[in-house]
């Protein structure tokens, strides 16, 4: 499967799932969907949309739920920065040096 397209999943937690793709792209592939998905609900409201399903909110879940995860990585990488921060103070502390 190419994945340069949303189209090619069913669902956004189908393209979530996909482990080739970073979190950079299949957020990309989100907002590229989510900016048609929103086309379409416009669309609708005018009485064109030809019974398509609008997936626009299970779109913004998946956004959502990659966004936190980022937030989560974030603090999860400043907690270890400041654990080791901690850490090697506590080094110089016993040995009297600061070797970088």
């Amino acid at each position: 499967m190419t994945n340069n397209n949303y189209s090619n999943y069913s669902n956004p937690n189908e393209l979530i799932r996909d482990t080739s793709l970073s979190r950079e792209r299949k957020l990309a592939l989100l907002s590229r969907w989510k900016i048609d998905e929103e086309a379409l609900q416009r669309a609708t409201s005018e009485g064109l949309n030809g019974g398509y399903k609008s997936q626009l909110r299970s779109v913004q879940k998946a956004i959502d739920t990659l966004s936190a995860d980022t937030d989560s990585d974030a603090l999860t990488d400043s907690v270890e920065q400041a654990n080791l921060s901690s850490l090697k103070q506590q080094v110089v502390g016993i040995f009297g040096t600061n070797s970088g």
